[in-house]
C-alpha cells in the first residue's frame, strides 16, 4: 500500500491510499491525453508521396512499434490516445508517440500500448513535462509468459524540477 502526506499543518501525517484510487487516478490522467483524430488514408498516401526511392513505396502501413526504437535518443513531443481494437489491451487504448530521434532530430512516430510505457507517457503528458528526452529498454529477463517487457527511461524534462 502507498501512502500520501496530508496537511501542510505540523508532522507529516501518513494516509493509506488505495491501489483502487491510484488506478482511478490513472484512468483519469489517461483520458486526459488528446483522443488521435480518425485517420482518412491521407497519412499512407503522404508516406508514398515522400518516398525517396522506389523500394520505399512498398510500405506495410503498419505503425511502428516502441521496440523498433529500442536504445536510441528520442525527444517525444507529443501524444494522443487511440481506442484500441486488440482483444488482450486491458486499458482498451494505445498511444500514438510523435518526436524526434538523435541529434539530426528526425522526425518518429510509434504506437504503444505497452504498459509501463503507456503509464510513464501518461504521466509526462499530466504534468506538463513534455517534450523530454527518453530512451526506450527492454527487459533481459522474460516475464513468466515468455515476454521482454518495455520500459521508457527518462533521460531529461527540460524546465522540469
Amino acid at each position: 500500500m502507498t501512502t500520501a502526506t496530508k496537511g501542510n499543518t505540523g508532522p507529516a501525517e501518513v494516509q493509506p491510499v488505495s491501489r483502487q484510487a491510484i488506478l482511478e487516478q490513472y484512468g483519469a490522467m489517461l483520458m486526459a491525453v488528446p483522443l488521435a483524430e480518425d485517420d482518412d488514408g491521407s497519412g499512407i498516401i503522404a508516406d508514398i508521396l515522400q518516398a525517396n526511392r522506389p523500394e520505399d513505396l512498398n510500405t506495410n502501413n503498419e505503425l511502428p512499434a516502441a521496440e523498433d526504437f529500442i536504445g536510441k535518443t528520442l525527444v517525444i513531443r507529443s501524444i494522443e490516445r487511440r481506442q484500441s481494437t486488440l482483444e488482450d489491451n486491458e486499458l482498451g487504448y494505445y498511444l500514438i508517440v510523435r518526436g524526434t530521434e538523435g541529434s539530426h532530430q528526425a522526425p518518429f512516430v510509434f504506437g504503444t500500448g505497452s504498459t509501463g510505457i503507456v503509464a510513464v507517457l501518461v504521466k509526462l503528458y499530466a504534468h506538463g513535462w513534455l517534450p523530454a528526452a527518453v530512451e526506450v529498454r527492454k527487459a533481459d529477463k522474460a516475464t513468466k509468459a515468455g515476454r521482454y517487457p518495455l520500459s521508457l527511461h527518462v533521460l531529461s524534462v527540460p524546465g522540469a524540477n
